[in-house]
């Protein structure tokens, strides 16, 4: 992916979902791109055990199960 025409400060986040309606969050990942360039040194990913299961259907697109998240 090309970042040269990002301003110059971004910040990129990622929410995965458990699937139910409304969602509760089971994953937030922050990568922060500075000068066009992705910052992997200062990038994280926190997993989150959600109040109710994770349905099949999201299991199946983003691999994070239930026995994963404890």
């Amino acid at each position: 992916m090309n970042f040269q025409s990002w301003p110059q400060r971004v910040l990129v986040v990622d929410v995965e979902g458990n699937g139910t309606n409304p969602p509760d969050l089971v994953e937030i990942a922050a990568l922060p791109v500075r000068g066009g360039q992705p910052d992997t040194s200062t990038a994280g990913a926190w997993l989150i055990r959600p109040q109710r299961p994770v349905t099949a259907r999201a299991a199946g697109i983003h691999g994070l199960t239930n026995a994963l998240l404890g």
